[in-house]
């Protein structure tokens, strides 16, 4: 199967071709604002290293959310087009499983010292005053989303931090891992840290990740575009955890 993957929820947007399970195209444009203007070049780009069309695709993959309404929106709008001038399905995706996903991948629990069967907590600038956090106990399962033991939440810092610091009590010896790029946000000045929070990882979802992810969520049962069909029906909308603002922080 082959999935073409694009992003621009948070920081930075990028675009990604894989084609059973190899990566084939990966374009990433680091920057807190523009991702309007630079994600088609991305999927473009992406496209022309994996030498093929955007008909060729099997499938199109996007985040949701959470994150800035702006890339949301931007994601979800390029991923529509691309879906609708393609005739492929879309599949939408939690960003902070993306991210879930990536922090296992270059960290698994079981690699880092005293951290074993340790609580993952992804947290996610909202580019206004809350963060976005959820948390995933550890297991064999390779999807995040089977893993998930704390839903979505909007939290001030406060708010996060109190969370951060229940959670590594009832991790005990395991403690708690935090990733997602809002994690410097949270634990840089905290007085008073649990010795046993620490940071992973501080980058948003890529497109790699999220194409890796869209294959855990498609295969193997999916093996006729009914199958597919049902999989992603739904997925493809906004997830947003409070309602648009006027005015205020940029988004």
């Amino acid at each position: 199967m082959i999935i073409l993957a694009l992003d621009a929820v948070s920081a930075g947007a990028s675009a990604a071709v894989m084609a059973d399970g190899r990566l084939r195209g990966h374009a990433r444009h680091e920057a807190r604002h523009g991702q309007a203007e630079h994600l088609m070049g991305l999927v473009a780009e992406g496209l022309r290293q994996a030498g093929l069309r955007a008909g060729a695709v099997d499938l199109i993959a996007a985040t949701r959310g959470p994150g800035s309404f702006t890339g949301i929106r931007v994601t979800l709008a390029a991923a529509r087009g691309l879906a609708m001038a393609t005739g492929r399905p879309l599949l939408g995706l939690a960003a902070n499983d993306v991210v879930a996903l990536m922090a296992t991948a270059s960290a698994p629990a079981t690699d880092v010292p005293g951290m074993d069967g340790a609580t993952l907590v992804t947290a996610i600038e909202s580019r206004r005053a809350e963060v976005f956090m959820a948390a995933y106990r550890s297991g064999p399962e390779a999807d995040p989303q089977q893993r998930l033991s704390a839903p979505l939440a909007a939290l001030t810092p406060d708010a996060a931090r109190s969370r951060l610091a229940d959670l590594a009590g009832l991790a005990g010896t395991g403690g708690v891992q935090v990733a997602g790029c809002a994690a410097s946000r949270l634990l840089a000045d905290w007085n008073g840290r649990p010795a046993t929070v620490r940071q992973i990882g501080d980058g948003g979802p890529d497109a790699v990740a999220l194409a890796r992810l869209a294959a855990l969520r498609v295969s193997p049962g999916a093996t006729s575009g009914a199958a597919i069909a049902a999989i992603v029906a739904g997925t493809a909308t906004p997830l947003y955890l409070r309602p648009p603002q006027l005015g205020g922080a940029r988004p």
